[in-house]
């Protein structure tokens, strides 16, 4: 699913800032079974917040509601230390994609997540900074130790 989202991303039409145009993005362009695991974030910077602007099913069965057009911070107490608000902040900073494989450090209060894997695509929509974030996750349950 993430490699999926990751190279269509990645042939989209980059802007000179090295990044798509949101409006390139087309969702309708993946598989089916991949919208589920999309989710996009708008960028606020006058004050440093990240919002919530499209959530697939995946993502509102895991935190057992839909938090589009919340704030981050309204949903995860403390988010501003987590390394999400970080990897965010560096995507934002660096028009750099972010990968990210292991345990989750945010808590999902609704979902027995022990594994997760995600990326955050940087998108522009004015061609000259980045203000929305194109992402995919994949929860899942870690496998049971062997003996």
């Amino acid at each position: 699913m993430v490699r999926t989202v990751a190279e269509y991303w990645a042939d989209l039409p980059p802007t000179p800032l090295g990044i798509p145009r949101r409006s390139d993005f087309d969702p309708v362009s993946l598989p089916p079974r991949v919208l589920p695991h999309i989710w996009m974030v708008d960028l606020d910077r006058e004050p440093d917040r990240f919002r919530f602007r499209l959530c697939g099913s995946h993502l509102v069965r895991a935190l057992g509601f839909d938090p589009t057009g919340r704030y981050y911070d309204e949903v995860f107490p403390d988010f501003a230390a987590t390394e999400t608000f970080a990897a965010l902040a560096r995507v934002r900073d660096t028009a750099e994609g972010s990968w990210r494989s292991g345990d989750p450090n945010l808590v999902f209060p609704n979902h027995d997540i022990r594994v997760l894997e995600r990326a955050f695509l940087p998108l522009t929509g004015d061609g000259r900074r980045v203000d929305i974030v194109l992402a995919v996750s994949v929860y899942r349950s870690r496998p049971p130790a062997s003996r």
